[in-house]
């Protein structure tokens, strides 16, 4: 089997915790609401194991959404993510250890950009 990486899907929300209210970035509505400072804009990464392929990647396995609040990720999510790349790799034939760096070596890149961000605006 070919090796295998993360495909990262990146999204948004404009979060207003008090009213429990949530507007994704694909929302007609957004960026209305972006604007808004009762609220704020959260990011989140999906995250596939996929397959390299001609056209497009092969995705193999959901792995999870992992969402930043306050700059980093939830451990949940964390602890969730990990599980099932361990999971994923073994039922690929890959080596989960290294599939396990490579993903902490990506979720380090996007907690930079993430602090980076919030030190700029």
């Amino acid at each position: 089997m070919a090796a295998m990486f993360f495909h990262v899907e990146q999204r948004k929300a404009w979060v207003r915790t008090s009213t429990h209210t949530v507007v994704y970035d694909r929302d007609p509505d957004y960026m209305r609401f972006a604007r808004d400072p009762s609220g704020k804009v959260k990011r989140m990464l999906r995250i596939w194991l996929a397959e390299r392929n001609a056209d497009k990647p092969l995705l193999r396995a959901y792995l999870g959404t992992v969402t930043f609040c306050f700059m980093k990720p939830s451990l949940k999510d964390l602890y969730r993510l990990f599980h099932l790349t361990t999971a994923a790799a073994k039922a690929a034939g890959q080596s989960a250890t290294a599939l396990r760096h490579d993903l902490a070596d990506l979720l380090r890149e996007y907690i930079s950009e993430e602090y980076q961000e919030l030190h700029l605006t």
